[in-house]
């Protein structure tokens, strides 16, 4: 595949992923994420996605938990495989969790809360950090922000692509 942008979510989720095999599709997570791809004038056939954790983290009660450090670390050799192999020019980790991953494969100091939406370079490649599209995220950036932040995401990716296409 050559996709130019990485999409690197938390975890398959219960409802999503875990059930149909697709990285953020078919629950409202997914239908999140194509909204905001829609936005973006982003293709999702075009980008390549995958999550920091490979199988879904559940509680005591069966529900969705958070990845442990144990977690990300045992994923992060597949991570970092995968991400040489496609060699993107755009990485988007999708919340903390896989800017944690990120930093597991090469340190970093980037912090969602202070680098949402802004282009920074790591590993030969520009990072661009989101907040997840879960609806629980929402209380901490809304949707209407998320949105305005993948159009920001979009107008970085065209031109970059632009200028690849110019020779430049």
């Amino acid at each position: 595949m050559d996709a130019q942008v990485m999409f690197i979510a938390e975890a398959p989720g219960r409802l999503g992923a875990e059930k149909y095999g697709i990285p953020l599709f078919g629950d409202q997570t997914g239908r999140n994420f194509a909204s905001f791809l829609e936005s973006a004038e982003i293709d999702r056939t075009k980008v390549f996605i995958t999550n920091a954790i490979l199988c879904n983290p559940i509680n005591q009660i069966g529900v969705n938990d958070t990845p442990t450090k144990a977690e990300i670390f045992n994923c992060s050799d597949f991570l970092r495989e995968t991400i040489d192999i496609l060699s993107p020019a755009f990485i988007v980790p999708l919340g903390r969790i896989a800017l944690k991953a990120l930093a597991v494969i090469e340190p970093h100091t980037v912090t969602l809360s202070s680098s949402v939406a802004e282009p920074i370079n790591w590993r030969n490649c520009i990072l661009l950090p989101l907040f997840h599209p879960s609806p629980r995220v929402f209380s901490q950036r809304s949707k209407c922000q998320q949105c305005v932040d993948y159009q920001v995401l979009g107008k970085i990716t065209r031109n970059a692509t632009t200028e690849i296409d110019n020779g430049k």
